[in-house]
């Protein structure tokens, strides 16, 4: 009967196929270039559950979507993700510490079970009674900048990152993008992921991103925060 019911959900996935968008800057993502049968989450509310709600989330106001692209495997576990989108690294570093623990009922070709991507949203809402915070200009809206600030110390950067063993054991290469909000002073704030080809490339230029150094930027004669895209490259 289960085997059924999952068949069913195969030929209704070919049927009546849907595609996802994803907020990385334009960029194609697995779900949307291969449409076809999906797997299907079985134990998201209890994945989200165990992550819970970070306290100092809570208590700095911060609140919003983590969406991830999830591959599951053709047994329905969890192989691999792709972030999509995040709001701040607290919330997506919770997300991350159990997202290995999801599972799905697979997804059907034909009569075998096979690898599917699945976009799988993370919401985090304050509690009734805790005020968000004050919201920042958003990474991708425009500003008339006088002079854009420059990354000074990009090559000193990667050569702190390197290039991680397990990586390049691998072979996996490709480009790590960060958006990257650079304060009056040219210092490093914070940073959303724009584009990652594998979580251990990026959580190497993570581990490493305070690092860098900026030109202001100036919109007049007057310093100002603003947000930069910076591209750290693996080649083999």
């Amino acid at each position: 009967m289960r085997y059924l019911f999952l068949h069913i959900i195969g030929v209704l996935s070919l049927l009546f196929p849907f595609s996802l968008s994803a907020q990385d800057n334009g960029s194609k993502q697995p779900w949307i270039s291969c449409p076809g049968p999906r797997a299907i989450p079985l134990n998201l509310d209890s994945v989200k559950t165990l992550i819970g709600y970070p306290l100092n989330a809570i208590e700095a106001g911060i609140q919003g979507d983590v969406v991830l692209g999830v591959l599951a495997g053709e047994d329905g576990s969890y192989v691999k993700h792709i972030v999509v989108n995040q709001v701040h690294p607290i919330l997506l570093k919770e997300v991350l510490k159990q997202i290995h623990t999801l599972r799905f009922s697979p997804a059907i070709q034909g009569d075998s079970a096979i690898q599917s991507w699945v976009s799988v949203t993370f919401p985090f809402q304050l509690p009734s009674g805790i005020q968000p915070k004050p919201e920042e200009p958003a990474p991708n809206v425009c500003y008339f900048i006088e002079k854009r600030g420059e990354v000074l110390n990009l090559d000193s950067v990667m050569t702190l990152i390197g290039y991680p063993e397990m990586a390049k054991e691998a072979g996996i290469e490709g480009d790590v993008v960060l958006r990257i909000q650079v304060d009056e002073n040219g210092r490093y704030v914070k940073h959303i992921v724009s584009k990652q080809v594998h979580p251990v490339l990026l959580k190497a230029v993570e581990n490493n991103v305070k690092y860098l150094r900026f030109s202001p930027s100036y919109q007049g004669n007057s310093p100002v925060k603003l947000w930069l895209y910076v591209p750290f490259r693996f080649r083999i």
